[in-house]
């Protein structure tokens, strides 16, 4: 029992500390083959201050990168990889492979009101 009581607070605080600006998250999860994104969105909405998660499958080994946020990630061959990060700046970025060369998509970040 006394085990218990701290690690219910060391959750508490982690979940604290992912509560930032609007509280939402938004996601996409993408499948690639063969250089083409074969499911998931080709155009991820979210709100300025949103946690953005994208998760993404992909049959060769390579780099998924998020332009104007310079956040990148190594993915595994048909293994889920994925970016968290915070949308702070508005506009539209591209979401790619680095090593590939190819475009996955685009994230688009709205202004809140």
């Amino acid at each position: 029992l006394p085990r218990a009581r701290p690690r219910a607070r060391r959750r508490l605080r982690r979940g604290r500390r992912w509560r930032r600006g609007s509280g939402q998250a938004s996601w996409g999860e993408l499948t690639v083959k063969e250089g083409v994104v074969v499911s998931g969105p080709t155009i991820l909405t979210a709100g300025q201050g949103d946690r953005v998660i994208i998760k993404v499958i992909s049959d060769a080994p390579d780099t998924l990168y998020v332009s104007g946020y310079d956040v990148s990630t190594d993915l595994v061959k048909n293994v889920e990889g994925g970016i968290i990060f915070y949308a702070a700046t508005t506009g539209r970025f591209a979401l790619e492979l680095q090593n590939a060369q190819t475009p996955l998509g685009t994230l688009e970040v709205l202004p809140r009101e």
